[in-house]
């Protein structure tokens, strides 16, 4: 079997894995987390969290209405930040919980 077709049967078989798809959810989850402090600062840790991620929207509880806004307007941005650290795209859009 050439390696051009173990290659496409393994990413295929790697990509419907669940437990694989878990580990890259948890991973976007973290990374996201990581980018909200980096955006907003050391003080948004208990106002907002990314708490779920499925069919590449990413769900982020908020507690701050001001964070909200915040984040609404940097929506983009911060989609394209996390999306650009995985080289794909992970993350499609945002769900706010508030």
């Amino acid at each position: 079997m050439p390696w051009d077709s173990f290659k496409a049967v393994a990413s295929g078989r790697v990509g419907k894995n669940q437990l694989w798809q878990q580990a890259t959810e948890a991973l976007v989850l973290e990374k996201a987390n990581a980018l909200l402090l980096e955006f907003f600062g050391q003080n948004l840790d208990h106002l907002a969290r990314a708490v779920y991620l499925k069919k590449k929207i990413l769900t982020i509880a908020i507690l701050s209405d001001q964070v909200l806004a915040d984040l609404e307007i940097k929506q983009s941005e911060f989609i394209e930040a996390i999306n650009l650290s995985f080289q794909t795209e992970v993350v499609r859009s945002l769900y706010f919980l508030s």
